[in-house]
């Protein structure tokens, strides 16, 4: 019975070291996730930063060609 016991200890214990690891990995797993989104945020500004200059730059180069034009 002592043995049995004994072996159950170890298996409980091999088990929890396996829980720590296993929430660890999702720890720094969620940690590479919350990276990535801040990433994809901030290439979407970018993109929309970019997007308002394109913009910005067609309406001064069609003013100009106006101007020429006129």
């Amino acid at each position: 019975m002592g043995l049995e016991i004994e072996e159950h200890q170890e298996r409980l214990k091999i088990l929890d070291e396996h829980l720590k690891s296993v929430q660890m990995e999702l720890v720094h797993t969620q940690s590479l996730v919350d990276v990535k989104n801040k990433e994809i945020e901030s290439e979407e500004h970018l993109k929309q930063v970019a997007e308002r200059q394109s913009g910005r730059l067609r309406n001064e180069i069609e003013k100009l060609e106006q101007r020429v034009a006129d």
